[in-house]
């Protein structure tokens, strides 16, 4: 989906939203926020979660939202019907799906960061419909991994239309602060960009020592092995299996530990890499960085 400009005046362009079924309304929603600050990477449409699919995920804000169109809250968001399928009501979906998002951060999230609570919307684009998830201290562990807890109304956003006067304070409440790191997304290539780069650059130094040359030779043995050596750029290619292979290490928590084919990179490389890789939040995507990435950087018939 396209993004939006920068934030001026775009809180105001959700005041005409476009008639029609959930998926134009979801687009429209999302270029909206991406016109007040929210980033793209940080924005997730049609988020599968244990219990369903979440309309709109603003991934590290701890905003669920979910889109309806014409007609469907017309009796309000605890409606039967007014959910998937006809017979659920779409605060009914609302909750459950943002639970089980809320069960599944808790497997990857710091312990230290618990300090924003959960938002849950339902809307139109024209009709807003929200609440909040406050851990109860009290309470018992529900799911054994956590307080339990229940949604709390938040009357000044509870069948509130939108008008000029309060699209700001709408604009504020979902571009909000983050929590924890951005998520990475299914393309990083921008980000290794640079890695890259230094990565070469340290090897057009390094590849008349012996180690970066055994370690070469043992990379293109596995490859005429495999029947996939190239038949130029060994060093380019060679370069760019080194940076995936750490990138692998780091993501996956196993460090540099013995590097193996990376032994001839240097180590303040090595230390900036881990930097670049420790921004992001790798768990939380769905799918694989990891294969997407390298299938972006190596051809096929270069592939180990």
């Amino acid at each position: 989906m396209p993004g939006g400009g920068g934030r001026g005046g775009c809180e105001g362009t959700l005041l005409a939203p476009p008639l029609g079924g959930e998926a134009d309304r979801r687009s429209y929603l999302y270029n909206w926020l991406a016109g007040i600050g929210v980033p793209a990477s940080s924005m997730r449409t049609e988020y599968p979660t244990a219990e369903g699919t979440i309309g709109l995920y603003l991934t590290n804000r701890r905003v669920v939202i979910e889109i309806k169109g014409d007609g469907r809250l017309g009796k309000g968001p605890y409606a039967d019907g007014t959910g998937p399928g006809g017979g659920d009501s779409a605060f009914g979906q609302l909750e459950r799906c943002l639970k089980a998002e809320r069960a599944r951060e808790r497997l990857y999230l710091e312990d230290g960061i618990r300090d924003k609570n959960w938002i849950g919307a339902v809307t139109d684009c024209r009709v807003w419909y929200m609440w909040e998830w406050v851990p109860d201290p009290e309470a018992g562990a529900a799911d054994g991994q956590g307080p339990a807890d229940a949604a709390a109304r938040i009357d000044a956003w509870h069948g509130r239309t939108l008008d000029p006067d309060n699209v700001g304070r709408l604009a504020r409440l979902l571009a909000r602060g983050t929590v924890g790191k951005e998520w990475a997304t299914a393309d990083m290539s921008e980000v290794f960009r640079q890695i890259r780069s230094g990565l070469e650059a340290a090897y057009a130094k390094s590849r008349g020592l012996r180690e970066a040359r055994v370690q070469k030779g043992l990379w293109l043995e596995q490859l005429r092995a495999g029947g996939s050596a190239p038949e130029s750029d060994e060093d380019g290619l060679f370069v760019l299996h080194t940076m995936l292979i750490l990138a692998a290490r780091m993501i996956s928590g196993q460090g540099d530990a013995g590097r193996g084919l990376a032994g001839w990179v240097p180590d303040e490389l090595v230390v900036e890499m881990k930097g670049v890789i420790g921004e992001y939040n790798w768990a939380q995507q769905a799918g694989d960085v990891l294969r997407a990435l390298y299938r972006h950087y190596v051809p096929a018939r270069h592939r180990l």
